[in-house]
């Protein structure tokens, strides 16, 4: 069965039903009283076959019927009604039209959108821009992939057995300042997310002096293990300093876009790190666990794994001192 056009909702201002008593057709102006009509078995649909069920004895708030259901393996999904378009609308400072036209041109689930409009996990601002922005903007882009009819439900990856839980205190700290900095997905979408907390560990262990570990990471989520050797850095009076050191910056772990990084993410990992009293595991565990907190745990593995075959921890004591490197 063809989706329900949201935007013919709109210019349809015309709902025929058949009186049951006189055999007239008769033309109702309103969506509610041609269904409120249909219920109570004064009406029936002129259009219907003999047998079938009346439209008006479907769930009014169903627009797709029941084989959209079917197809789905038996689940309903909440409607986009009139009232949830012009919801969004008033919110947005949209055109009703403009919102359902985008919605059905793009197959968005407009129930979801204004779902997280209401609880401030989807900024008002950002489906305005999506909408009234140019085609395929960023924020089109996000909004389409995340609230796509489609599309289907994304499942989070499945939990480490053992994940470490690091220090309480620096989590909740990694958490916090990630926030504060507006490295959050819901900001930065999947990827920038990802790319900010990933740069903001290799920065957490960098100024921790855990440098062996950083370049560990970076060559574990660029896929190049021999980044994870350690450069050598030519002298400043090596007459071809300027030569070897471009030659590091464009082939090497320098040249990484998750090396050396700056903004948000250098500050944030810089933050970790002294919270963590520049103890290089528990800072890389902090922005695990803000990671871990936003559903990113194929992520958070990685960057707790570097230290997964490290001698230091398999040391019977894990106190901060000891991890301290000398």
């Amino acid at each position: 069965m063809a989706n329900i056009s949201l935007k013919r909702l709109f210019e349809a201002g015309d709902f025929k039903a058949k009186s049951k008593e006189t055999g007239k057709v008769v033309h109702f102006k309103s969506k509610d009283s041609y269904q409120a009509a249909l219920k109570a078995g004064t009406h029936e649909d002129p259009n219907a076959k003999k047998g079938e069920e009346p439209k008006g004895t479907a769930n009014p708030n169903d627009m797709f019927g029941g084989d959209y259901a079917k197809d789905r393996g038996g689940e309903t999904p909440k409607s986009d009604g009139m009232e949830t378009v012009k919801s969004i609308a008033a919110m947005t400072g949209l055109r009703t039209q403009a919102v359902a036209g985008w919605a059905d041109e793009n197959g968005v689930n407009l129930s979801k959108v204004a779902d997280d409009i209401n609880s401030k996990k989807l900024k008002p601002m950002d489906f305005m821009t999506a909408i009234s922005g140019n085609p395929g903007n960023k924020y089109a882009k996000d909004i389409i992939a995340k609230y796509s009819q489609s599309a289907p439900k994304e499942e989070p990856t499945s939990k480490p057995k053992e994940a470490r839980k690091g220090n309480p205190t620096v989590n909740k700290e990694a958490k916090k300042k990630a926030e504060e900095f507006g490295i959050t997905p819901q900001k930065l979408g999947k990827e920038g997310y990802k790319k900010a907390m990933y740069q903001a560990a290799v920065e957490a262990l960098t100024d921790s002096n855990y440098h062996d570990e950083a370049r560990d990471l970076v060559a574990s989520i660029e896929g190049k293990p021999e980044w994870a050797n350690r450069v050598d850095y030519p002298k400043m009076d090596d007459p071809k300093y300027d030569e070897k050191m471009k030659a590091i910056r464009t082939t090497g772990v320098d040249s990484s876009e998750y090396w050396g990084s700056e903004g948000e993410a250098h500050e944030l990992g810089r933050k970790v790190s002294q919270a963590s009293g520049w103890g290089g595991v528990e800072a890389a565990d902090g922005i695990a666990f803000a990671l871990r907190m936003n559903g990113f745990h194929k992520e958070a593995d990685k960057i707790q794994s570097i230290f997964d075959n490290k001698p230091y921890m398999r040391e019977s004591s894990t106190k901060l001192t000891s991890m301290i490197k000398k």
